[in-house]
């Protein structure tokens, strides 16, 4: 028999070899995919018939397990899931839409919908639900900045922070097995992982799936999977109604026809995680027992090949490894090429939808702005170019921010985030939340700023200071005011420190009604302040008390104060015709030295006070 034709009987051996292991798994999944039927009982098909429409609620923004799309269809792993189990059981959906996981939950315990898609079973749901099988498992894994160690034993990390979605299975268990851990709940998954990419929390602790789709679809490469607690595995059911055992048992026989190449090409539908799979040790021996021919039958060939040309056997081999190299460096540049159109889309699509505005300054102009930076200053990007950065802050601000932006780009330590009053285009004044780094731009120093319009939040934080600090009904300085200030006066000399209390306020209550006591409060507040000036420290410290500090009091000056206190009374009960007449007790004090102390000289002004208070009633009788 001639070379030639042994070589070819050795290549069809070869090829039977290798592919047989091929062609018999395919037949085998073409056969384990083609049972899609599932025997039902007579009871059972007849309960379903009775029964209709199942009627289900899904979680609509759990991307990408499950969702409901604008086209409100219920999509993601679970929907592809649950489709194969119901046409083989034969039952019929109906999705009953939510807006959002709580109210798939509370929808479920008013009896409104059969089924949740896609959840673990806790104690807590077992209150009202029974649960299929699981149709799908996956670990719960860690997920930190790329900074933060890797994490083999949780139970060293219990000082750390942990943020968690709300009524999810995984806060449960969390808070009953690591009570010492500090906690965080959000509304949502983005919500946690947006927490850990801003270090407000440390770590997340979420299902493998869910870490990769969301670090790959967000563009997330400051984080990573970083462990896994043993044990934390999630066993995704379906949820269903306690009165409906039937249906659960159905459900059941259909999550018994799916097998584990039907999941993992949901799986991978959706987002790629590399499964590992059992080894067949029989195909692994095939394929080296193949490669061996295959080595065999080369070394032959080879063998005939440098007899017949030994010459052209060497040119070919040179021009092959020539045209192999130039495949390799192609196909490297064109990855290299296609990577980076990749990463600047990303970056660019990131820096156009950006929410904060991002600017470059350098030489104190802005050499480049995003579109959320016209939103926030009202100029076009060209104006926005063409002014200086101090241009947009307020005058009485510029100075300290130019001073701590020269300390930045000269290397010196500076508070990386800072506010300021922005000046906007039609002279409108925002509050600004800064977030600065020194940065090299295009061969010379620089600095990158984050801007976050934070207007409202200092409005809150304004209010809550006045609310905390003043009286509600006079608008009066309060006793945490004056608390507050306390270290502060005892620093002044000479300190006239008055109490006042107004006469009969119970009886105009009691007798009049609460509108004209509140009345009657307002009208003394106006009277000792006016009396006293708007240069001195006035509070209400009690329903009919007020406390009045005088910084460089005499006698002479807290004297006059009492007198015009008493004319501006005098002149109130002669002009007014109310049901009552003002009626003020007063006492004062004044500090002898700076070390004085404050409680003291409230006690005796205090007890001045009562004294002209009891005076008073003895000269009434």
């Amino acid at each position: 028999m001639r070379s030639g034709s042994r070589v070819i009987l050795l290549l069809i051996a070869f090829v039977i070899i290798v592919f047989y292991p091929v062609f018999f798994c395919l037949t085998q999944q073409a056969d384990s995919s083609s049972q899609y039927t599932v025997p039902l009982t007579v009871e059972e098909k007849e309960y379903i018939q009775k029964l209709g429409p199942v009627k289900m609620c899904v979680d609509p923004d759990w991307e990408p397990y499950e969702k409901i799309n604008d086209k409100g269809k219920h999509e993601g792993i679970s929907a592809d899931l649950i489709k194969l189990i119901t046409e083989r059981t034969g039952i019929t959906i109906e999705l009953l839409p939510t807006n959002n996981w709580k109210e798939s939950i509370e929808a479920s315990k008013a009896g409104k919908c059969h089924i949740l898609s896609f959840l673990n079973q806790t104690p807590e749901r077992e209150k009202w639900l029974i649960f299929t099988k699981p149709y799908f498992t996956d670990p719960n894994v860690l997920i930190t900045r790329n900074e933060h160690a890797y994490i083999s034993d949780f139970k060293q990390f219990t000082d750390e922070s942990m943020v968690l979605p709300e009524g999810t299975s995984i806060e449960e268990k969390v808070t009953r097995d690591y009570p010492d851990l500090k906690i965080f709940i959000v509304a949502s998954e983005n919500e946690a992982v947006e927490m850990v990419t801003e270090k407000k929390a440390d770590m997340t602790l979420r299902s493998l799936t869910m870490a990769a789709y969301t670090i790959r679809k967000e563009g997330l490469f400051n984080l990573k999977i970083a462990g896994e607690i043993p044990d934390y595995k999630n066993y995704l059911r379906i949820g269903v109604s306690k009165d409906h055992k039937i249906l659960r048992d159905i459900l059941d026989k259909g999550i018994d026809t799916i097998t584990p190449m039907e999941v993992q090409a949901v799986i991978n539908k959706y987002v790629s995680i590399d499964a590992s799979t059992r080894i067949d040790y029989v195909l692994v021996a095939r394929i080296v027992a193949s490669f061996i021919l295959l080595l065999i039958l080369g070394l032959i060939w080879n063998s005939q090949l440098t007899k017949l040309n030994r010459k052209l056997a060497k040119r070919e081999k040179e021009l092959t490894n020539l045209s192999r190299q130039l495949e390799v460096d192609v196909e490297a540049r064109k990855k290299s090429e296609k990577m980076l159109r990749i990463s600047e889309e990303k970056y660019r699509l990131l820096f156009e939808n950006a929410v904060e505005a991002i600017i470059v300054i350098q030489d104190g102009y802005i050499k480049i702005c995003n579109p959320m930076t016209e939103i926030l200053t009202g100029y076009s990007s060209e104006e926005i170019k063409s002014i200086p950065f101090t241009g947009f802050i307020h005058p009485d601000q510029r100075q300290l921010l130019v001073k701590k932006n020269i300390k930045r780009l000269m290397g010196e330590p500076t508070d990386n985030i800072y506010d300021f009053m922005m000046l906007k285009k039609d002279g409108t004044l925002r509050w600004i939340e800064i977030n600065s780094i020194r940065i090299d731009w295009q061969g010379s120093p620089a600095t990158l700023h984050f801007l976050i319009d934070i207007t409202a939040r200092k409005e809150t934080e304004e209010r809550n200071y006045y609310l905390m600090y003043h009286d509600q009904l006079t608008g009066l300085y309060n006793r945490s005011y004056i608390n507050l200030i306390m270290k502060e006066i005892r620093d002044f000399m000479n300190i006239g420190l008055f109490m006042f209390d107004i006469d009969g306020l119970k009886y105009v209550n009691d007798t009049y009604g609460h509108l004209q006591g509140d009345k009657l409060i307002l009208e003394s507040a106006e009277i000792i302040k006016n009396a006293f000036g708007n240069g001195e420290i006035t509070a209400r410290i009690g329903g009919d008390e007020f406390i009045v500090i005088i910084r460089d009091c005499t006698g002479e000056k807290a004297e006059g104060a009492l007198v015009r206190v008493k004319d501006q009374i005098r002149k109130y009960n002669d002009s007014k015709s109310e049901y009552f007449e003002i009626s003020i007790s007063a006492g004062y004090v004044i500090s002898e030295d700076k070390d004085s102390n404050f409680d003291y000289l409230m006690q005796k002004a205090d007890e001045l006070m009562y004294a002209d208070k009891s005076l008073k009633k003895k000269n009434r009788k």
